[in-house]
């Protein structure tokens, strides 16, 4: 019996992370219009269908946590120059396990010298 909850779990877990990577496609050609690529790590992920999903209104919630985890976080980014068109940017959680975004141009490493 505890073999098939874990099953079904699992399989719930999956449908919800799929919901997920469907809701954010959308949002990241959204933000390619602006001429910038967007990546969201695992741990943001699991955030968003930890705090997106009710019980009651199964998966609807996640839209709200998607635009409170990443695209707030993401807008404030914009807003204050830290990314720009042809940027590549990662939301990623931090050690309180706030989201938040950084430029990957800044972790380029130049080997040339």
């Amino acid at each position: 019996m505890l073999f098939i909850l874990l099953v079904l779990l699992m399989l719930f877990l999956l449908q919800l992370l799929q919901i997920l990577d469907l809701l954010l496609q959308d949002m990241k050609k959204r933000v390619l219009s602006l001429g910038v690529h967007v990546k969201v790590s695992e741990a943001v992920k699991n955030l968003v269908c930890q705090q997106g999903y009710n019980p009651t209104y199964g998966a609807r919630p996640l839209r709200r946590a998607i635009t409170s985890l990443i695209e707030d976080p993401l807008s404030e980014a914009f807003l204050y120059g830290e990314c720009k068109q042809g940027d590549t940017v990662l939301v990623d959680l931090d050690a309180n396990g706030n989201p938040f975004v950084t430029n990957q141009l800044d972790q380029i490493v130049n080997l040339s010298d």
